[in-house]
């Protein structure tokens, strides 16, 4: 991401970093099914692998929430410093 992270657009013209918070959400909910899924399956190998892509999944969902929180918090600078 550039310094600005609204700065970088898609081929639409939007924000990409708009594009990274709708990721996050798909994600999140793909995470939220696995969860609840994993009700369903006792122990063994296929529950262990889904266990392990739910925690990669979520170690994702964790880098872009980051990516998220670093350009809302540039974004309140940058607003704060045209009130003042």
């Amino acid at each position: 991401m550039s310094a600005d992270s609204f700065a970088n657009v898609d081929y639409l013209g939007e924000p990409v970093i708009i594009s990274r918070g709708y990721q996050l959400c798909a994600l999140l909910k793909v995470c939220e099914l696995a969860a609840s899924s994993l009700e369903n399956v006792g122990e063994g190998p296929y529950r262990d692998s889904i266990t392990r892509n739910l925690s990669t999944a979520m170690e994702l969902a964790e880098g872009i929430a980051s990516e998220l929180l670093i350009a809302l918090e540039q974004a309140k600078s940058r607003c704060i410093r045209g009130r003042g």
